[in-house]
């Protein structure tokens, strides 16, 4: 890679954790179920980022945005990169679900994109319920959750 290249990445890390600070500041404010309004939006008409990094980036910047403050949980993350994922291109939702295990209910929630591989939470138990944006709002890819009680 040169080091026009490396710039270029550089700052478009730069740009993403500046817009994934901003949307953190709008999930802390509104928390909960307020925050799926900032997953209205329409998958945008672009070549796809590269998902992987664009996580990686964002775990970063959410990271510094805690410091600050600022909400850094499940929801956070997901709503933040799912957003940012449907903003470069990237058909992505978030996926919500539940474990109960005996007399405790656990909830969590996780960004999920075509391509990307299942994740092992089924495996702890957790069930997929919801899916946002639903396909009735923003119609595109669904993960297939066939063997999921939903």
């Amino acid at each position: 890679m040169n080091k026009r290249n490396a710039l270029e990445l550089a700052a478009e890390d730069i740009a993403t954790a500046a817009r994934a600070i901003d949307i953190q500041r709008k999930v802390s404010r509104r928390g909960g179920r307020d925050s799926f309004s900032i997953l209205d939006c329409p998958v945008a008409d672009c070549a796809g980022a590269d998902p992987k990094r664009l996580e990686r980036a964002v775990n970063r910047a959410l990271r510094v945005g805690a410091a600050f403050g600022l909400l850094n949980s499940c929801l956070s993350r997901s709503v933040v990169l799912c957003r940012l994922l449907r903003e470069n291109g990237v058909d992505a939702r978030v996926a919500f679900g539940l474990n109960k295990d005996g007399d405790r209910l656990a909830g969590h929630c996780w960004a999920l994109w075509e391509g990307k591989p299942p994740v092992a939470l089924p495996d702890g138990g957790f069930k997929i319920i919801e899916y946002y944006p639903t396909a009735e709002e923003r119609p595109g890819w669904l993960p297939d959750c066939s063997d999921n009680a939903r």
